[in-house]
């Protein structure tokens, strides 16, 4: 992939998105900019059409609007505040575990599934595992803000870079396994 000229300005330009994101998280809650970065699915979803030569179906956009509504109801309903912004290690064990047993149990059914639920599936993970990438980001970022290079004695950052990979993993296995 790394010879794939493509491959290599997406991948920087996925890391510069990170890097907006990663600036958002710092100057906003994350009630309020994760929700606003799923909105890059709807300008996806017509951008890899257009790519590949297709047409959008009545599925795809009935899709982008669900994705839409959704972002909007959870604006609406789930009022922005600041929340805690790095949350003490005990906080975040039981969502490690709620996310560990989760990826153990789609990734062992992707096994014996193939084309679309095994790319769903994995796409599903993936998606959890950005989702604990963003409240990690926000982690981070505000530690950065509060104490700079000591950022490094933190747990968060090395977290951050794990659970990352790993989202990445499983979302270019759910690329790879189906449409």
């Amino acid at each position: 992939l790394a010879r794939d000229r493509a491959w290599v300005m997406a991948a920087m330009l996925e890391v510069g998105s990170y890097g907006f994101q990663a600036t958002a998280l710092y100057f906003g809650p994350l009630v309020l900019v994760a929700p606003i970065a799923a909105v890059d699915l709807l300008f996806a979803l017509p951008l890899i059409a257009r790519g590949r030569r297709v047409a959008l179906t009545v599925r795809n956009w009935a899709g982008a609007g669900c994705v839409a509504g959704g972002i909007a109801m959870f604006l609406v309903i789930s009022p922005p505040s600041a929340g805690i912004a790095t949350p003490p290690f005990a906080a975040w064990v039981p969502l490690f575990i709620a996310v560990a047993v989760v990826l153990v149990i789609g990734v062992a059914a992707t096994r014996r599934a193939s084309g679309r639920i095994r790319a769903g599936t994995l796409a599903a993970v993936g998606a959890l595992e950005f989702g604990v990438v963003a409240a990690l980001s926000k982690s981070v970022v505000d530690q950065i803000g509060r104490s700079g290079w000591l950022l490094f004695l933190g747990w968060q950052l090395y977290a951050l870079v794990v659970v990352g990979i790993l989202g990445m993993l499983l979302a270019q296995s759910a690329f790879q396994a189906g449409s």
